[in-house]
């Protein structure tokens, strides 16, 4: 069955592509990506469609750009929030990449929120320790690099999804995941 045919009844709980895990692993990896209690209710509820469709994509593997978008609209929703929050006044500010970079300029977003930077941090200076030893420090590096990327590569993204994209990027579910991070920083944690 190609992927872009509406199902037949009877294969809708088949999915689309193979993988290499369990449709049980799948759903643990997807029932992970939550928001923090701290997050108000009306971004988890619409974050919570993000990671309904994220599961669903098993069954349907473009759900998952479907799931991605969402997310992004999510955190449109969260900045949009944060911003009236701190501000006490209606968020004026328009498009995603505004508002990431408005949430980056006041910290609201940083690096050490992303768990995976940090232990991709980790990781390279327990390589530099164990095998490198002798070498002089390293010129220190941008401590918001990735934060900077998210700020350009999500907008990009979320346009080419919201106006039409046939691509399907393998992401591991990286990109809802970033997606959660970014909006649990926005609200602190819990």
């Amino acid at each position: 069955m190609s992927r872009e045919m509406f199902k037949n009844i009877d294969e809708i709980f088949e999915t689309d592509i193979k993988r290499n895990l369990t449709f049980e692993s799948f759903y643990v990896k997807v029932s992970k990506i939550k928001l923090n209690s701290s997050v108000p209710e009306n971004i988890k509820t619409h974050f919570e469609t993000a990671r309904n469709l994220m599961l669903y994509s098993w069954f349907v593997s473009k759900f998952r750009q479907v799931a991605e978008l969402h997310a992004f609209s999510s955190i449109e929703l969260a900045i949009r929030t944060k911003i009236e929050i701190a501000t006490n006044k209606k968020c004026a500010k328009r498009g995603l990449k505004n508002l990431l970079e408005y949430a980056v300029r006041n910290k609201w977003i940083v690096d050490e929120g992303f768990p995976r930077v940090i232990e991709r941090k980790q990781q390279k200076k327990k390589y530099r320790e164990e095998f490198r030893p002798n070498l002089p420090d390293e010129i220190e590096e941008d401590l918001q690099k990735h934060t900077k990327i998210l700020v350009n590569f999500f907008p990009d993204l979320r346009n080419q999804f919201a106006h039409g994209s046939n691509s399907i990027l393998n992401s591991e579910m990286l990109i809802i995941d970033d997606c959660r991070h970014l909006i649990n920083q926005l609200f602190g944690k819990n």
